[in-house]
């Protein structure tokens, strides 16, 4: 039984969050503090349109600089984007601060790729300029600890609770 489901506001996660929550018979705590990264302008374009699009900043986002900000969204010059270290640190503290309030508890947060990301280098002490060497699976359970305000991995990847056809559908994304 968990003592609570907390999703980020985006649709996807609020979507598995409100499933398990039915589950559970509890209700979902909602915060946007959880939500993916802000891309700024590079959000909705393909990878292969940024270098043409945008060729310094491309190069310095691909150089893994923790403090490189996206440029503004065209449409909304308020949306600069998010450095990773401004994204890990608005993550991080987000579940932090959930871990101390269900202290002792089981809780599910239910995020994206880029949370996870930012959960296991915190759980690992990885830099943030370090290359992703980890598969992040779409509802994959990733179980983590947390003592005295520091994640530690418990266990990462958890797909066995997928149907085979799922499987099937990983397995072949993975090649």
């Amino acid at each position: 039984q968990l003592a609570a489901i907390i999703s980020s506001d985006l649709q996807r996660a609020m979507q598995t969050a409100g499933e398990i929550a039915r589950l559970q018979g509890i209700s979902t705590r909602i915060d946007a503090a959880l939500r993916e990264r802000c891309f700024g302008d590079f959000e909705g374009k393909l990878y292969s349109e940024l270098p043409e699009l945008y060729p310094d900043e491309y190069a310095h986002w691909r150089s893994r600089d923790p403090d490189f900000h996206f440029p503004a969204k065209q449409d909304d010059a308020n949306n600069v984007g998010e450095s990773i270290r401004e994204f890990q640190q608005r993550t991080i503290n987000a579940i932090l601060h959930y871990a101390a309030q269900f202290e002792g508890k089981r809780i599910a947060i239910v995020a994206h790729g880029g949370v996870l990301e930012c959960a296991y280098r915190a759980a690992m002490n990885l830099p943030l300029n370090a290359e992703r060497t980890i598969t992040i699976y779409n509802a994959s359970i990733n179980r983590f600890s947390c003592e005295n305000g520091q994640l530690s991995l418990i266990d990462w990847g958890n797909i066995t609770h997928l149907g085979n056809e799922i499987l099937d559908e990983i397995a072949g994304a993975a090649n």
